[in-house]
């Protein structure tokens, strides 16, 4: 998948207005960040790109800052890779889950341990979203359970899951490189028979499906507009966990889960980032 790298030059530069400038990438579709000393860079999917959107001021904050961007296209390549192996040797979640790259064996004693080949900067559990998720999971009963991890990245929600007891989850994503990680970091961990990796979007879930537990971590207008599926492939009492956004946004996506008949039951916060849980009714 094709990628736009855009560059962005903040006055005054400062961490304030970085975070305010990252919420207002986030709501246009960017999803991947490179924040350190004067670099300021945003990635966003091809095809959700609006160059009327970034340019001309359009990301300005007036009075707090102005922007001037620069946009160009990334080849198609696993650029997160490069950004994550160099840098990602373990993390440690909650004190219960170890992540770490692939290597020797590790003598840790944490009940859980997950090897990846760290690709994606959401998909590593450094990200807040996807280390608030895994939080939660070590508490949430997945035994015997359907799993279905949208926006799977590197698969270490659906790796979780299994670990936790799962019977099946179906993992998919969009992005090429993500399903070919999935599929590499599952045998890694020895739960490939209990993950199926899927390229594609909400349309490629399975017609015949039917989950206990939902995993949705991508992007605000992603969730709003493909929440009716995920509804319709839900069990009465399943559990739907979704992020990839921010505080602020819970509202908009709690009315539309309400909707579709999900009670709200809690959303927890992280630097900013929001997991909303909602229970189908």
């Amino acid at each position: 998948m094709k990628y736009i790298k855009t560059v962005c030059t903040i006055t005054p530069d400062n961490s304030v207005n970085r975070d305010l400038l990252t919420a207002a990438l986030g709501e246009i579709g960017y999803d991947s960040f490179v924040s350190e000393e004067e670099v300021f860079e945003a990635y966003v999917q091809s095809d959700l790109f609006d160059v009327s959107l970034v340019e001309n001021g359009s990301l300005d904050f007036a009075p707090l800052y102005t922007v001037e961007t620069q946009s160009e296209e990334v080849p198609d390549q696993n650029w997160n890779q490069v950004w994550e192996q160099e840098s990602f040797t373990e993390m440690v979640i909650a004190d219960q889950i170890l992540i770490r790259a692939v290597g020797p064996a590790s003598d840790s004693d944490y009940p859980y341990q997950i090897e990846i080949v760290p690709n994606m900067s959401f998909g590593t559990g450094d990200h807040e979203t996807t280390a608030t998720i895994l939080e939660q999971l070590i508490a949430l009963d997945c035994a015997d359970k359907t799993i279905l991890d949208m926006g799977c990245g590197t698969g270490i929600l659906g790796i979780m899951t299994a670990k936790r007891g799962a019977k099946h989850v179906d993992a998919i994503d969009i992005d090429a490189w993500c399903f070919d990680s999935t599929t590499q970091n599952s045998e890694i961990n020895g739960v490939n028979q209990v993950i199926r990796p899927i390229l594609g979007d909400a349309t490629a879930i399975p017609e015949d499906a039917l989950y206990e537990v939902v995993l949705a971590n991508i992007h605000k207008n992603i969730l709003l507009q493909d929440m009716p599926k995920y509804a319709s492939v839900q069990i009465t009492g399943g559990l739907l966990y979704m992020s990839g956004f921010f505080v602020e946004d819970v509202q908009d996506i709690r009315l539309k889960a309400e909707s579709l008949g999900y009670v709200y039951r809690d959303t927890y916060e992280n630097q900013g980032w929001a997991v909303v849980l909602l229970e189908k009714q």
